[in-house]
């Protein structure tokens, strides 16, 4: 506990109050609460540490924005980013990057299991039943994937499966590729 020296002297404060200086202090009874008092402290400060974190986040992507991130309701530019509006500006460019975009068309893939070889580069799996070599959880047809060049059964695995593969040897699993 960070800070059980304070929250010894809190405890300790508790007896100089006007309603119980005449009471006599408790040592035991003043170390538990002194411990209750740490406890609360250390998750408030976690809580503060936690919120700056956060909310400088949130700036950052404020600022990516400018002026438009700084600016009230009524119209006035403030020095800081509002981190109030950084939520409806990713969601304005979110939407305009929607509407700027043509839905790609979805390619009707064959249900029956094809082999799995081919080159890498991003090729679509069109196989219907095949796992990742990498992370074993299936690949879906239409899904993006590379080839395992370096084994030898051309096995696939989906693009940043490949990513993580980093030395094309056999990956266990357990310890991650090494």
């Amino acid at each position: 506990m960070t800070y059980i020296e304070e929250a010894r002297q809190i405890a300790a404060q508790c007896w100089c109050d006007d309603e119980t200086k005449h009471i006599e202090m408790d040592a035991m009874l003043a170390e538990a609460v002194a411990i209750r008092i740490a406890v609360w402290m250390d998750s408030a400060a976690e809580f503060s540490r936690n919120q700056e974190f956060y909310h400088g986040i949130v700036t950052q992507i404020g600022e990516m924005f400018g002026d438009a991130a700084k600016t009230s309701d009524d119209g006035s530019v403030q020095e800081e980013v509002l981190a109030l509006r950084v939520p409806e500006l990713v969601e304005a460019l979110i939407s305009a990057n929607a509407l700027a975009r043509p839905a790609a068309p979805q390619a009707q893939l064959p249900d029956q299991k094809e082999e799995n070889r081919g080159s890498s580069g991003g090729a679509p799996c069109s196989a219907a039943s095949v796992s990742c070599a990498y992370c074993q959880q299936p690949i879906l047809p239409g899904q993006p994937t590379v080839s395992d060049e370096w084994g030898e059964s051309g096995a696939r695995m989906h693009i940043g499966c490949s990513a993580a593969d980093q030395d094309g040897q056999d990956i266990d699993r357990e310890k991650g590729d090494s």
